[in-house]
């Protein structure tokens, strides 16, 4: 859990135990201004503090079709860059649960899908905000994906809010994307990357 102190643009994580008074205390202090230990104490210059990893399965997932980001710079980098639509997948390494275990692995499968095709013109990077921080140009909710489109730098990055299945989440990037991505999603395309898993698996 974080909070963006508004003057500074600073991140500061909630690292007491997450609890009702906990939490109460925190929000008080911070209404009230009295926050400098902790940020003295979790900040070195400009440097985030990493949180503890919880779910370490999710960065092995990740790397095998995304471009993993080491850092809120090199994420803010990429973005900067025109003539490529970016695809951006944002979770937290902090939590473990089923829900975002699932949103990744579909992630995964809709990374790969498109790698098929090999288009130039679309890169997929993933981004975890526990080890990097939240970055100004996204939500702090995760998982969630984002598509920040090739010729249109200056705009806010397109949220995408709709359920995380691949059918879905293939269908936005197709239709949001600036670059021409002639591809028609197949409606059953999660049961088709899932035969094609089993049978990799088979194979192997």
């Amino acid at each position: 859990m974080y909070t963006i102190l508004q003057e500074t643009g600073t991140i500061l994580r909630y690292q007491d135990e997450i609890d009702e008074d906990g939490i109460r205390v925190w929000v008080h202090d911070l209404l009230q201004g009295n926050y400098k230990d902790a940020l003295a104490s979790q900040l070195q210059g400009d440097t985030f503090t990493p949180g503890p990893v919880e779910d370490p399965s999710l960065l092995q997932m990740l790397i095998v079709e995304t471009d993993q980001m080491k850092s809120r710079k090199e994420l803010e980098d990429i973005l900067a860059y025109e003539g490529q639509d970016i695809v951006v997948f944002t979770y937290s390494s902090e939590q473990e649960n089923e829900f975002q275990q699932a949103v990744v692995k579909n992630f995964q499968r809709v990374a790969g899908y498109f790698a098929e095709v090999d288009l130039d013109s679309l890169r997929f990077v993933s981004y975890d905000i526990n080890l990097n921080g939240p970055s100004g140009r996204i939500k702090l909710d995760v998982p969630a994906m984002y598509l920040s489109p090739a010729f249109k730098r200056d705009q806010q990055l397109k949220y995408f809010m709709g359920d995380p299945t691949l059918e879905a989440m293939a269908s936005y990037i197709v239709k949001h994307a600036d670059t021409k991505i002639d591809i028609k999603v197949n409606k059953n395309l999660d049961q088709t990357m899932q035969m094609k898993e089993a049978i990799k698996q088979q194979q192997e």
